[in-house]
């Protein structure tokens, strides 16, 4: 089949995950991976307040519908050569550098410290915000009703709520909808599922996922989607196997625009399917973080370090299992457009 044109300047973060926090990597990219440790077996248990949200899906082929109580408080196969593109010594796919330095040159005041904050698709994350789930078949997996009801139910709502919960913590108000949930999605080639070990990264799921539905791109679904809803437009691309989830969004200097989207797996990489319910909210809620701008805190040994003492909780440090010993701290809230002011630890030579 024809293939959509591989966007440039798509970065590439890689992020292995432990239970509490990633291993280095050298990548300061936009294309975020996390990968959760399968050590842990405990249960997460949501404790109960007073306020209860119905998360429903609405005019969907597959109509997914769960009561989630908010609370206090991410196989080997054969490396394809399309629709991937490889990844430099940088872990960035970017023909364009100096074009990339031009544009952040542009921005001015604190603009300059979240170079990633209001691009691409995904521009504002506060009010009503509307998802968009693509379940998806390929030639290794597929889903049935039964596991598409209970990912959402048990991986999908908590991160949601997670983000809800921190957004109001900021004096942020966001609603978190779920308003598609669409399955027998065929995505007719080999996906990759681990960005360090191949260098490479699958990037049209998305658009695959918008010919599925009969739109010409997946440019065409998103503006169909953020008619009828009026609101922003997150989608997360679903496969049921082991694999390592990335976010997919855009640089300055990118010489088109990219329909930012999450690739997410059921099950981490080298998952043996007997980790806790749940333990994939942490992973959906980061990658969708990056979708606003967020920056991974574990990019670079030094920046490491003090996140590790100044915000050893925050959720784009280390996605726990348990998603509720997780939060979003003052840079990350700055970076997604919560807050303006900026944190001291933004100066620091070594962040």
């Amino acid at each position: 089949m024809r293939k959509p044109q591989i966007v440039l300047l798509v970065i590439v973060i890689i992020c292995f995950l432990s239970a509490c926090e990633q291993s280095e990597t050298n990548s300061d990219a936009n294309f975020a991976v996390f990968q959760n440790e399968s050590s842990k077996s405990q249960t997460i248990d949501y404790p109960e307040t007073s306020q209860e949200k119905d998360y429903t899906t609405e005019n969907s082929e597959s109509t997914v519908t769960n009561q989630f109580t908010q609370k206090d408080e991410s196989i080997q196969i054969d490396i394809p050569t399309q629709p991937s593109k490889p990844i430099d010594s940088n872990n960035s796919i970017n023909d364009n550098n100096d074009n990339d330095k031009n544009f952040v040159e542009e921005l001015v005041g604190i603009n300059k410290l979240r170079v990633d904050y209001n691009l691409g698709t995904c521009r504002n994350l506060s009010g009503n915000v509307s998802v968009i789930l693509f379940f998806m078949d390929d030639f290794e997996s597929g889903w049935t009703a039964d596991e598409i009801t209970n990912f959402t139910n048990n991986e999908v709502t908590p991160g949601l709520a997670f983000l809800e919960k921190e957004a109001k913590s900021y004096g942020v108000e966001l609603d978190l909808s779920i308003k598609q949930s669409y399955s027998s999605i065929f995505y007719d080639d080999e996906v990759i599922l681990s960005i360090k070990e191949t260098g490479l990264a699958t990037i049209d799921v998305l658009s695959q996922a918008a010919h599925g539905l009969n739109y010409s791109s997946d440019e065409e679904m998103i503006a169909d989607f953020k008619s009828q809803y009026g609101t922003e437009i997150v989608c997360f691309t679903i496969f049921n196997k082991n694999g390592t989830a990335y976010a997919i969004n855009p640089t300055r200097g990118a010489t088109m625009q990219i329909e930012e989207h999450c690739i997410i797996f059921a099950y981490d990489l080298n998952s043996n399917r007997n980790d806790p319910i749940g333990s994939q909210s942490s992973i959906i809620a980061h990658e969708m973080l990056h979708l606003f701008g967020a920056e991974d805190f574990y990019a670079t040994t030094n920046r490491k370090n003090l996140a590790k003492k100044y915000y050893p909780a925050d959720i784009m440090l280390g996605a726990n299992y348990y998603i509720i010993t997780n939060n979003i701290g003052n840079a990350t809230a700055f970076y997604i457009g919560w807050t303006d002011e900026v944190p001291d630890v933004l100066y620091n030579e070594n962040w």
